[in-house]
């Protein structure tokens, strides 16, 4: 879904996620964290003992302040519509994340603290109940039972204002929020091309996001650069050519995947059919782990580059997962052997 590739863009930044999460964390919570301590990012996918693997969209640990030896996990799960099944997949996710912590950790004195936060992008208001909320009737001495059933909810599209302090992030929160809206609101749009540098990773995924899901077109993408950044005339320009030329891109490669499919259909030419139908997921999930890379890394030789550029959908997720265990890009590679 673009709108989760979007989210998971947003928070591929440790500073940007900090950020994000300390202004939507209860005033309670941020009280009791330590702002001075970086946060880490741990694994969100898990596996089962099924063999089914579970795939949150990011966890963060933070450290609390000093007294308090336990460690807080916060659970970022991301929305762009109503789902009533959220409650239960945090529950899900919540026993995932302590049976990994504890297996990697041993057992420990105090388990950690997990707060889940969903963060819905939708403009109508999040109705689904609480499971604390379906069992408000607690009979005596069974009060301990509703612990933990909670989450956090931050609703996007009326919370901007929380963000507006934070560019890259309140200009990522109004590209999301634009989603399905015709017209695109120009105020949106504005907060979009002023927050974002231009020709940065970011700026691109973005622009290619509102273009997917808005009907954005070229005359309003160049009046928001023009207004916003009113000194890059041929900058904005260059700018606006190339993002309508993905777009061209992206609707011609549709296009063939449509035809390759009627004629896989038609001929039983399966082998074209798969790689019409894949190529444009890999393209995006190979343009997410570099952006990845290149926030956690200093440097990505051009060797790793190319071998992810020639990784499969399997090799792809399994980079993904290791990205934020791994010490360097190099011990990164090695965890996932090419096949």
């Amino acid at each position: 879904m673009p709108h989760d590739a979007m989210f998971r863009a947003l928070v591929a930044s440790p500073k940007r996620a900090m950020r994000l999460i300390q202004l939507s964390l209860p005033e309670e919570i941020a009280g009791v964290v330590d702002p001075n301590i970086p946060i880490r990012q741990v694994p969100s996918s898990f596996l089962d003992e099924t063999g089914t693997r579970r795939h949150g969209d990011a966890v963060f640990e933070f450290a609390l302040l000093e007294g308090n030896p336990r460690r807080l996990f916060v659970l970022l799960e991301h929305k762009s519509k109503i789902d009533a099944n959220t409650p239960f997949q945090l529950l899900r996710y919540r026993a995932d994340l302590l049976e990994a912590d504890q297996r990697h950790h041993g057992k420990q004195p105090c388990v950690p603290y997990v707060l889940s936060v969903v963060f819905y992008q939708g403009r109508r208001r999040w109705n689904v109940p609480h499971l604390l909320d379906l069992s408000t009737e607690v009979h005596a001495g069974l009060e301990r039972c509703r612990q933990d059933l909670g989450y956090h909810l931050v609703e996007l599209y009326h919370e901007l204002h929380r963000f507006v302090g934070e560019r890259e992030t309140h200009a990522v929160i109004s590209a999301m929020i634009m989603a399905g809206r015709q017209p695109v609101p120009a105020d949106l749009l504005d907060n979009v091309t002023s927050g974002l540098a231009p020709g940065s990773e970011l700026e691109m995924l973005a622009f290619d996001y509102m273009i997917e899901v808005t009907e954005l077109v070229e005359e309003e993408l160049r009046a928001s650069l023009a207004r916003t950044r009113p000194e890059s005339g041929e900058e904005n320009m260059a700018t606006t050519m190339r993002a309508m030329k993905r777009k061209v891109q992206r609707e011609a490669h549709q296009e063939g995947r449509k035809e390759g499919r009627k004629e896989g259909l038609l001929e039983g030419r399966k082998e074209g059919l798969l790689e019409g139908r894949h190529e444009g997921l890999l393209e995006g999930q190979v343009r997410l782990l570099l952006h990845q890379l290149n926030q956690r890394f200093e440097e990505v030789p051009n060797h790793a580059v190319s071998r992810i550029r020639r990784a499969n959908a399997t090799e792809l997720e399994a980079l993904a997962g290791a990205l934020f265990t791994a010490s360097s890009v190099n011990e990164l590679l090695e965890a996932v052997p090419p096949r």
